[in-house]
C-alpha cells in the first residue's frame, strides 16, 4: 500500500477519534441570528475573504479580517471557513506525514551499534520472564524494571524536542497553528449562529488537541515494528473514542509497552471490553473479587466472553487503582498477571466500573 493509502487511513482514524472527543464538549447555545446583509456588506465581505487569503504573511490583517467577518455575521463567517479550510487542507497532511517521518528518522539514529544490542538485551531480558517457571514479583523487580526503564529511556521520542531538531519541521506546524485561532472562531461562530437550513451545526473540533494527539500517535508507529502492526494501532484510534477514556488509555499503555518489547500490539475487540465491563460491574453489585462468577452464565471468563459474541484465554482483575494505566501497571508486578499481558495475544478489552477493573485477552 501507497504513502496516499497510509496517509489517508491515519487521517481518518485520528480525526474520528478527536470528533468523537470534541463531540463530547458542551456546546454554546444557539444566538438570535443577525439581520440579512446589506449588498454594501455582502461586498465587503467578498473583499475581506480576498484579504484574507492574500494575507498569508500577515497575521494582524488577517486577524482584523476574521473580525470584521464576524460583525458583518450572515453567510460571510461560513464562506471564510471554506477559506480557512482550503488552506489548512494541504497543509494537514503534509505536517502529519513529515513529523511521522522525522520520528521513524530519530528513532533509527538512535537505535545504533551498541545502542541497539543493549535494547535487545533490555527485550530479552522482560520476555525472558515471562517463560520462567515460578516467577515471583521480586524478580520482575529486579530484572524486568530496570530493563523496561532503559527501554522507555532509548526509544523515546518527545515530540517538542523532535520539532526542536527540525526546522523545517517546526515551520510546518507554525504555518499550520498560524491557521488554528482563525478556524476555531469561526467553527465557534457558526455554532452559536447556526444555518437556519443545517441547525444542528456539529460542535467544532480542537485543532490543537487533533494535533497533539497525531503526534504522540506518530511516536508509537515509529515504534511499531512492521506494518501490521501499525495497522493495528491505527485500527484502535476509532475504537477508543467508543470506550471510557480510562479504558481507552489503559489498553494504549498496553500497546505501549508491547511495542516498546518489539511485540505485536494488541486489537482493541469491543465485545471483550464490553464483557469486561459487566464483570467488573458484577463485582461492584454482587460484592465478590474473583474469576469465578456466581452469576448464571457469566461462571468463568470464556462463558463471559462467549456471552459477549466473542472469546477469550486469559483475564487480569484489579481492585483499588482510578486509571487504566494505573490498572496495568499494577498488573505488571504480579506474576500471573504480567505472563498474561506479554504472551502472544491478537486481542484486548480492558473494563471498569469505579475502582474495580477486568483486562480479557484473546487469540
Amino acid at each position: 500500500m501507497g504513502r496516499p493509502e497510509r496517509l489517508g487511513r491515519l487521517a481518518v482514524a485520528v480525526l474520528a477519534a478527536a470528533l468523537a472527543a470534541a463531540a463530547g464538549r458542551p456546546c454554546a447555545a444557539a444566538e438570535a441570528p443577525p439581520p440579512p446583509p446589506t449588498p454594501d456588506e455582502r461586498k465587503e465581505a467578498t473583499d475581506l475573504i480576498a484579504q484574507f487569503r492574500k494575507a498569508k504573511d500577515d497575521p494582524e490583517a488577517r486577524t482584523k479580517a476574521v473580525d470584521r467577518i464576524l460583525e458583518l455575521g450572515g453567510p460571510a463567517p461560513a464562506k471564510l471557513l471554506e477559506a480557512v479550510n482550503a488552506d489548512i487542507r494541504p497543509l494537514h497532511p503534509r505536517y502529519r506525514q513529515a513529523f511521522l517521518d522525522e520520528a521513524a528518522k530519530a528513532l533509527a539514529e538512535k537505535v545504533r551499534g551498541t545502542v541497539a544490542q543493549d535494547v535487545e538485551a533490555a527485550r530479552a531480558t522482560i520476555l525472558g520472564l515471562v517463560r520462567r517457571d515460578n516467577l515471583t514479583g521480586d524478580e520482575i523487580a529486579k530484572d524486568a524494571d530496570p530493563a523496561l526503564r532503559k527501554l522507555e529511556e532509548t526509544l523515546r521520542i518527545d515530540p517538542a524536542s523532535l520539532l526542536k531538531q527540525s526546522p523545517a519541521l517546526q515551520k510546518q506546524r507554525d504555518d499550520l497553528m498560524a491557521l488554528v485561532p482563525h478556524w476555531q472562531r469561526l467553527s465557534d461562530y457558526l455554532v452559536k449562529h447556526p444555518d437556519p437550513k443545517a441547525p444542528d451545526a456539529a460542535k467544532p473540533a480542537d485543532l490543537k488537541a487533533v494535533l497533539a494527539a497525531e503526534e504522540q500517535l506518530a511516536t508509537l508507529l515509529a515504534l511499531a515494528k512492521d506494518d501490521p502492526a501499525r495497522w493495528t494501532i491505527l485500527d484502535n484510534v476509532p475504537l477508543e473514542a467508543k470506550l471510557d477514556p480510562e479504558e481507552a488509555g489503559g489498553l494504549r499503555e498496553l500497546n505501549r509497552i508491547l511495542l516498546l518489547l518489539g511485540a505485536s500490539p494488541v486489537r482493541i475487540d469491543t465485545a471483550l471490553c464490553e464483557a469486561a465491563r459487566d464483570h467488573s460491574n458484577d463485582m461492584a453489585r454482587l460484592g465478590f473479587f474473583g474469576h469465578d462468577s456466581p452469576v448464571p452464565g457469566k461462571a468463568s471468563p470464556w462463558d463471559r466472553a462467549k456471552r459477549a459474541g466473542t472469546s477469550a484465554n486469559a483475564e487480569n482483575i484489579n481492585a483499588g487503582v482510578s486509571t487504566g494505566a494505573g490498572a496495568i501497571a499494577s498488573w505488571w508486578h504480579s506474576p500471573g498477571h504480567f505472563k498474561n499481558m506479554l504472551s502472544p495475544h491478537r486481542r484486548a478489552g480492558l473494563g471498569r466500573h469505579g475502582n474495580l477493573w477486568t483486562l480479557m485477552l484473546g487469540g
